[in-house]
């Protein structure tokens, strides 16, 4: 035998060995019958039963390969589930030539179906025991012969569980080469579609234990995020951390209510895991109506302070802010409590703002102390477009302190600029509805000088080219009620989060050119129900109180309204109400009214009470009479309207409202051309008018009466029944009035036909009738009138002989 033929014979042996090695263990090897003891192995290295549903088949040729079904890793007794983890379907493909030399080389595993459960700890195994005479650990040469490798990990349908939140894995890829490892796969979670890749050091060193730094970058990519990490492994993370969004928001699947901030950028280095310098910016952040922008909060490490800069932007106006912190390791766990200071500062249109303050050690709301300036508050609102009130000068300082129950101390609260001062304590109790209770004073309120400035927004440029001219609008209906429509805000008490019981007194508060002096006013507001009471305040002439109660939890809503008030200036009160100025002078009120809440019509009409009214003094407006049909006029003033109004004695008027209607109790009218009494009503539903005058007019030396009825409603008032001899009397007297020597006997007939119907009461009586039995100034009483009768000793003039006389008599010639 030739050397050729041996060498031949010892390479080609093996094969052939090998080769009836493998058809062997095709025909006569069971795989399954190796589970109970690949079973035991795992029970024994984790500590849990395995178990291996479906078959188990071993490959050797081409390539040596494993693959199992229906694998499942028992969980820890009391999980959510039996199974840790469940894989539909392992296979593993073995290197042949480094298994002959003792070296375990996974050319490619693939597992199919993962479906792994973290909960409770459960990634924590303890191995079993090793029976005895065995080596708990491997000699140096046996570890060197059991080595391990894996040049490709693939998995794909893979899912994982943790804390309620579940991650699926479409298809992730790792390889191990002489380059280093490499990751790329997908990862889906909360509807957000991941992207992850990572290069690394050899897979080698990383599962020996890490000798060296292990080099490490990994990035996770989606729509409008990027997360990743540069540096290395080696007893933890050293290298930076960096996270970019183009919007917060693309968080909210993984935690929602996130706020709206744009463009945040984080950038976070790592030392052995440990944090070190951070910074986090946010292009913008919307807050409300206002915007944050250019926002950067940076510490050089946790022990160091925490800094900020940015600003507020509103409108037009911007706010330049700072902010500074204590250290950040304070909310480390485990840190030992302590105080965390901390300061906001910010400046721009003319303000400047500072509040001050420190966590405490136990936690919970900083006190904080609050102080801003402002050169002119009005002119920075309309930059702000916030209506505030025009305050020049303007200081403010607070105090909130957090109270053992929860509550807000607000103390040292005082407000001070050139139009005036607020001053005061209260508390704040915050919750889905927050209640303020307050004790405040003013020692002078300029409110008229307070008037909101509310900035303009700028008109709207022309369109381009021709253009038609725009539709107007229809015009609204006509109203021909008096009484507006006017809507009562009630109802808005039951949406109202806020309850409220404040007091405030003022010295002296200047409004519409009146000074009104100490003022007390005592508010409580919650549950849908308001109480004002009382409000009370001297007027340049007397005192007045008010009060007011209204119920939105009722159905329909109720209100009632109650004032007095010694003398309030009828003018000024008349300008108030949006009405036209019929009365000058003190005018006294005394109402007392409850009602629907809805609106002003339905308050009236479906409300009941009185209002009483009365004057001492004053005159009568010639715009009182404007809108009467001019019979009317001609019966309450024969002699016409004189330009500079009608000086009164006095003005007496007693309504009883109720069921629909305003019942006239006392009415008098007293004044240089006479009186004017009656009674009727008004409906309040409809405004019928169903009246009856009486009108005592003098003129010159006749007294005219003509009693009278007026209906119709109160925009289309009409006369109704005339007393035709008093009408007649009425025109006579107005005929003879013109005379400069009017005849006596005519005089006496005129005085005849219109001196029908009971005598009108004089002031007094009927003032304290309108004040509701109370007593008050009145007018002296009546002067006499000057009579018709001749003097003493004079003959009284014959009758005219003739027409002609007759009027050459009335006309004084």
């Amino acid at each position: 035998m030739t050397l050729k033929r041996i060498a031949l014979l010892l390479l080609g042996l093996p094969a052939v060995l090998l080769l009836a090695l493998v058809v062997w263990a095709a025909v006569f090897f069971d795989a399954d019958a190796l589970r109970p003891r690949v079973a035991a192995e795992a029970e024994r290295a984790t500590g849990r039963a395995l178990t291996i549903a479906g078959p188990l088949r071993i490959v050797l040729w081409p390539r040596p390969s494993v693959s199992a079904e229906g694998l499942a890793l028992a969980n820890l007794p009391g999980g959510s589930r039996p199974e840790m983890l469940t894989i539909r379907r392992a296979e593993a493909e073995v290197a042949l030539w480094p298994l002959l030399r003792g070296k375990v080389e996974l050319a490619r595993l693939r597992l199919v179906g993962a479906d792994l459960l973290l909960e409770n700890q459960n990634w924590v195994f303890s191995p079993a025991a090793r029976p005895p005479g065995r080596d708990t650990a491997p000699s140096p040469a046996a570890a060197r012969s059991g080595s391990f490798a894996v040049g490709e990990v693939v998995l794909e349908d893979a899912r994982i569980a943790m804390d309620g939140q579940t991650a699926t894995i479409p298809r992730l890829v790792l390889r191990d080469a002489a380059g280093g490892v490499t990751l790329a796969g997908q990862i889906e979670t909360h509807g957000l579609a991941l992207e992850a890749n990572a290069q690394g050091g050899r897979l080698a060193p990383l599962l020996a234990g890490l000798p060296e730094p292990w080099p490490l970058k990994a990035e996770v990519t989606g729509p409008g995020l990027a997360a990743g990490f540069e540096g290395s492994l080696s007893k933890g993370l050293t290298g930076v951390a960096r996270l970019r969004l183009d919007r917060l928001s693309r968080l909210a699947p993984l935690r929602p209510g996130l706020p709206e901030a744009e463009g945040v950028e984080a950038e976070l280095r790592l030392a052995g895991s440990a944090p070190g310098a951070l910074r986090l910016s946010v292009a913008g952040l919307p807050i409300g109506p206002a915007r944050a922008e250019q926002l950067v909060l940076a510490a050089d490490g946790l022990a160091a302070p925490l800094g900020g800069t940015g600003q507020l932007r509103m409108g037009a106006g911007v706010l330049q802010a700072r902010f500074t912190g204590g250290p950040l390791a304070r909310f480390l766990p485990g840190a030992a409590p302590d105080t965390w200071p901390m300061r906001l500062e910010a400046e721009g249109e003319g303000l400047t703002l500072a509040a001050s303050g420190a966590l405490p050690k136990s936690g919970g709301l900083p006190a904080v102390e609050v102080a801003l300036r402002a050169a002119d508050l009005g002119a920075a609102g309309q930059r702000f477009g916030l209506p505030l009130p025009a305050l020049h000068a303007m200081t403010l300082h607070g105090i909130s302190t957090p109270l053992p129950d929860g509550r807000l101390q607000l103390s040292q609260f005082a407000l001070a600029s050139t139009e005036g001062d607020v001053a005061g304590d209260g508390v704040l109790t915050l919750g889905v509805v927050p209640r303020v209770a307050a004790q405040l004073t003013s020692r002078r309120l300029d409110v008229a000088a307070m008037t909101l400035a509310v900035a303009r927004a700028p008109a709207p440029a022309p369109a381009p080219g021709p253009a038609s001219p725009p539709v107007p609008p229809p015009l609204p209906a006509r109203s021909n009620r008096v009484i507006p429509d006017l809507p009562l805000p009630v109802g808005r008490l039951k949406d109202l989060l806020l309850a409220a019981d404040v007091t405030w007194k003022a010295g002296e508060v200047l409004s519409q050119g009146e000074t009104y002096r100490d003022i007390d006013l005592h508010l409580v507001l919650g549950g849908g129900k308001l109480l004002l009471e009382p409000f009370d305040l001297t007027l340049p002439a007397g005192r007045a109180a008010l009060r007011v109660e209204a119920d939105a939890t009722a159905t329909p809503p109720r209100l009632g309204v109650r004032l007095r008030s010694d003398r309030l200036d009828s003018a000024a009160l008349a300008d108030a109400l949006g009405m036209a100025r019929r009365l000058a002078g003190p005018l006294e009120v005394d109402l007392d009214l409850a009602g629907p809440g809805e609106d002003l019509r339905r308050f009236l009409a479906g409300g009941s009470g009185h209002v009483g009214l009365a004057m001492v003094g004053g005159r009568l407006e010639r715009s009182a009479l404007a809108g009467l049909p001019p019979e009317l006029v001609s019966l309450l003033l024969p002699g016409g309207m004189p330009a500079e109004g009608v000086a009164l004695r006095c003005t007496a008027l007693r309504l009883r409202v109720g069921e629909g209607a305003a019942r006239i109790e006392t009415l008098l009218i007293d004044g240089d051309l006479g009186q004017l009494g009656g009674g009727g009503g008004i409906g309040l539903a409809d405004e019928s008018l169903n009246l009856r005058l009486l009108p005592d007019v003098h003129i010159g030396q006749v007294n005219l009466r003509a009693p009278f009825t007026i209906v119709g409603t109160l925009s289309v008032p009409r006369l109704g029944q005339v007393d035709s001899a008093g009408a007649a009397g009425g025109a006579l007297g107005a005929l003879l009035s013109l005379q400069r020597t009017p005849d006596r006997r005519l005089t006496e007939l005129a005085q005849g036909l219109s001196g029908g119907g009971p005598a009108l009461p004089e002031c007094a009586p009927a003032l304290m009738a309108a004040r509701g039995g109370r007593e008050g100034p009145a007018p002296g009483p009546r002067p006499a009138r000057p009579s018709a009768a001749p003097a003493a000793g004079t003959p009284a003039d014959p009758l005219p002989a003739s027409p002609q006389d007759l009027l050459r008599g009335l006309f004084g010639r």
